[in-house]
């Protein structure tokens, strides 16, 4: 369950960045707000990766 949450989360991260980099030509807004879930998203997985850790 936790490995198929960790693959989830990457997965989004990957899917958010590659959309932001597409919105970039279009409309600047969605692009920040791609952005900031992206970097959350990625906080929340190294977080996790800690908390696995230790």
């Amino acid at each position: 369950m936790i490995d198929l949450i960790d693959f989830f989360l990457k997965i989004a991260t990957i899917f958010s960045i590659v959309m932001s980099a597409g919105m970039v030509l279009s409309n600047n807004v969605y692009t920040f707000i791609s952005l900031l879930i992206s970097l959350v998203l990625i906080i929340f997985s190294i977080l996790r990766k800690r908390k696995d850790k230790h």
